[in-house]
C-alpha cells in the first residue's frame, strides 16, 4: 500500500522486487489516474488526513508492506530557505504513521515492514519515537489492551539520509529514509524492529551520471519496423523493441 503515491515510483520499485501494489492513496486526481493505469488498480482520490479517524484506518486492507512519501514542500530548503510553515507537513507525516501503528500492532497483524521517505530536512521535524498517545491513538490502544504510553514506532533511530547516487541512480539525490523491518515469533509477538541499511553498490569512481544513460539510449527517430531491442542502461532486465520507443 503506497501513501502519497503520485505516479507510483515507490510502488514500481517494490513491484520490480516481486511485490504487488494493491492500493495507492493520493489526493490529486491525475496522480491516482496514473497510478491506477500503471498498476491495474481502480482507486479513488483520498486524503491521508482522513486517516486521523480510527475507523478510516480499520477499513483499509491489511498488507505486508506500507510505504509513504509525504509531500516534501514544507521541509524543502528551497521553500523560503527552509523556513516555510511545517505544520501541514508534520500533520501529514503523523497521519501516515497512525496507519502504520495501527496496522503494526493490531491483533493478527501481517505487517512485515514499513518505509517512509522525504527530504533530509524532514528528519529534524519527526520525533525519535512515537507512542500511541503521540499519534492520538490512546483510545485505540486501550481498546486493544495496549498501554497508550507504549512506543508504537521508532523513527529516527530506524532511518538514515541516503544518496541515490550510491545505489546506481544517475543522480545525486539525498533522501531521509526510515522504517522498520518487523520480525515476529510463532505467537505473532514482535521480537525485533530494525532499519536495514542497504549496502552501497557504487562509489566516487563508479557512480553513474546522466551522460552515461544518454549515451546508451538510441535516437527516438527510428524506422517503425526496427526489431532491435533496447536495453535500459540502468536496469538490464528491462528491454523492449526500439520500434516501441
Amino acid at each position: 500500500m503506497d501513501f502519497f503515491c503520485g505516479a507510483g515510483g515507490f510502488s514500481e520499485g517494490f513491484r520490480q522486487q516481486g511485490f504487488k501494489p494493491v492500493r495507492g492513496i493520493d489526493v490529486w486526481q491525475p496522480a491516482i489516474n496514473t497510478h491506477n493505469l500503471n498498476f491495474g488498480l481502480n482507486d479513488k482520490t483520498k486524503s491521508a488526513l482522513d486517516f486521523e479517524k480510527d475507523e478510516e484506518i480499520e477499513e483499509l486492507e491489511d498488507t505486508d508492506i506500507i510505504i509513504g512519501s509525504p509531500p516534501c514542500v514544507s521541509f524543502s530548503m528551497a521553500n523560503k530557505a527552509g523556513k516555510a510553515d511545517k505544520s501541514l507537513g508534520i500533520r501529514l507525516i503523523e497521519a501516515f504513521l497512525r496507519v502504520v501503528a495501527v496496522k503494526k500492532h493490531k491483533k493478527d497483524s501481517i505487517l512485515k515492514a514499513w518505509y517512509m521517505e522525504n527530504v533530509p530536512n524532514s528528519k529534524n521535524y519527526v520525533q525519535k519515537t512515537y507512542t500511541f498517545e503521540d499519534l492520538n491513538l490512546s483510545i485505540w490502544a486501550e481498546k486493544n489492551g495496549i498501554e497508550k504510553t507504549k512506543i508504537a514506532l521508532n523513527v529516527q533511530d530506524n532511518g538514515e539520509v541516503l544518496n541515490s547516487n550510491d545505489y546506481g541512480s544517475p543522480q545525486k539525490r539525498e533522501r531521509f529514509i526510515c522504517g522498520e523491518f518487523i520480525q515476529r515469533d510463532s505467537k505473532n509477538n514482535i521480537i525485533s524492529e530494525e532499519f536495514i541499511k542497504p549496502t552501497k553498490t557504487h562509489n566516487s569512481n563508479t557512480q553513474i551520471v546522466l551522460g552515461d544513460i544518454r549515451a546508451n539510449i538510441p535516437s527516438p527517430v527510428q524506422k517503425k519496423d526496427n526489431k532491435e531491442q533496447i536495453i535500459d542502461p540502468n536496469y538490464p532486465s528491462l528491454k523492449f523493441p526500439i520500434s516501441e520507443l
